[in-house]
Formats: C-alpha cells, sequence, structure tokens
C-alpha cells in the first residue's frame, strides 16, 4: 500500500493547542510510517505512545479524518482496538486529503462538533488525526476555535503558530473563511 511517497518519515506528529481552558491535539495517524517509496506501516510501540499520550493528558476523543483507502488494510481496525483498549472514542470522519470537509460531514457531526468546542473552551481535550496532522487536523482545529468565537483569521494563525505546515490548502482556508460562526460556543466563565 503505498502512502505519500515523498514522506519517508514518522508522520504522527502531535501537536498541542490551548482553546480556552482546554486543548485541541492535532495529530499524523498513530504509528503510521512509511519507507522512502511510499510503503505504509504501523509501529504498534508507537502507536501505543502517542495514544497513551492522549490519554495521559486527559483526551477521550479522537476523530479520525483519513479515508481508509489512503491506509495500510486493517490500519483503522487496529486503531479503533487499540483506542477502545484506552477508553478513548474513536470517531471515522473521513475528509478527502487537501480539501474542507465537505456538506455531508458538517450535518453529520457539526452538533458533536459545537458540544466538544464548548468542552474544550472548558477545560476539556479533543483530538483530530489526518495523514500528517497538519492539513485535515488543521482544518478541524481552526473550525473549533472559531466555534469557540475566535475569529477566523485568529484561528488560522493559532493552528499555523502550532504547526506551519497546518491548513494545507487554499481550498482549506477558504472554506474556513467563509464559514459564518454566529451561533460560536459562548465563553464559560
Amino acid at each position: 500500500m503505498k502512502v505519500m511517497p515523498f514522506l519517508s518519515r514518522k508522520l504522527d506528529a502531535h501537536v498541542i493547542v490551548p482553546c480556552g481552558a482546554g486543548q485541541l491535539h492535532l495529530l499524523g495517524w498513530p504509528g503510521l510510517r512509511t519507507s522512502h517509496i511510499g510503503d505504509g506501516w504501523i509501529d504498534p510501540e508507537d502507536r501505543r505512545e502517542i495514544l497513551d499520550r492522549l490519554v495521559h493528558s486527559g483526551c477521550r476523543d479522537l476523530f479520525a479524518l483519513v479515508e481508509a483507502r489512503e491506509l495500510p488494510p486493517g490500519t483503522k481496525a487496529g486503531l479503533r482496538k487499540a483506542t477502545a483498549q484506552r477508553g478513548i472514542t474513536l470517531r471515522s470522519a473521513p475528509i478527502l486529503d487537501y480539501h474542507p470537509p465537505g456538506m455531508r460531514f458538517m450535518r453529520r457531526w457539526s452538533a458533536l462538533l459545537h458540544h466538544h468546542a464548548g468542552a474544550v473552551q472548558a477545560g476539556g481535550q479533543l483530538a483530530f488525526c489526518c495523514l500528517a496532522g497538519a492539513g485535515r487536523s488543521g482544518t478541524m482545529s481552526a473550525l473549533v476555535l472559531a466555534m469557540t468565537g475566535m475569529p477566523v483569521d485568529q484561528a488560522i494563525t493559532r493552528i499555523r503558530h502550532a504547526n506551519p505546515d497546518a491548513i494545507e490548502s487554499p481550498a482549506q482556508e477558504d472554506w474556513l473563511s467563509a464559514q459564518g460562526w454566529a451561533g460560536a460556543v459562548p465563553a464559560k466563565g
């Protein structure tokens, strides 16, 4: 199975971004490794380390934003088992690479994302993972910041300060800018 052949490194970056009293976690796919020719596999020890770090930080919710076809066979099932063993709720919420979420995605996940935005702002933790923890994870993290009432341009800046590669495409940035957040989660005080 080929995974982004130009990457010959660990893909499970872990960046933590403050959000109110809580934190957002941007992750590459936990344990995903690639060879110099793009062959992908999972390193179970590294996956365990990343997931244990999430649990230690208090994070119990992970949105997996990768399409199954992007991963080596059995990878999603392996992550589902590993997260369940640690009490982490894993939600498969695929988004096409280099793209923003579509309308179907937002219809399905918007209410839950608003709930999580309020919980994170009040001190909770929320994680997003994609292949490298940059494009889709960064876009969704900026979205959650905007849902808490942060202006979108500031949300994008905060995410990119933590990970300069985040929000990889103009389509992702344009989508964030086009979202109206009049219904943002009010600050808890």
